[in-house]
């Protein structure tokens, strides 16, 4: 392509940007569909997807959370603990790591698990479950 102007450069520039913008978006709508697909079938396989990400990205809330999330489902609660924190760390209105931190700490005998239950309600979380908890074992 011959550009006939600094205008036509300017504008060739742009477009190309444009066109970058959309592959990395694209790029990441993929990432994150490929994440969902594995998780489904395979929370091993999934683990391992988020553990990357997690080291590339470690300040990344949802991948911190995902992770979390296979560990539970793998029944690695102890192992996805820090993975919690790490999403609230990064995130620290994100009242789905709060509410699964809670239960974890409550089943190991932490009541401070308690906190973060009641700090998952109040920024908004409404699972009956995490309400049963509250009133089953806070006070």
């Amino acid at each position: 392509m011959f550009f006939r102007t600094k205008l036509h450069i300017v504008e060739g520039l742009k477009q190309l940007i444009r066109i970058q913008f959309l592959v990395l978006a694209l790029l990441a709508s993929f990432q994150f569909t490929y994440s969902q697909e594995l998780e489904e079938l395979d929370f091993g396989k999934a683990a391992l997807e988020y553990e990357k990400i997690t080291q590339i990205k470690p300040k990344d809330h949802f991948a911190n959370y995902r992770m979390g999330m296979c560990l539970l489902k793998l029944r690695r609660s102890q192992e996805a603990l820090p993975y919690f924190d790490a999403a609230i760390a990064a995130k620290s209105d994100y009242k789905e790591a709060f509410g699964q931190r809670g239960v974890i700490k409550l089943q190991k005998g932490d009541v401070t698990g308690c906190d973060d239950l009641k700090r998952a309600v109040k920024l908004g979380e409404d699972a009956e479950s995490v309400k049963e908890l509250i009133s089953q074992h806070c006070k």
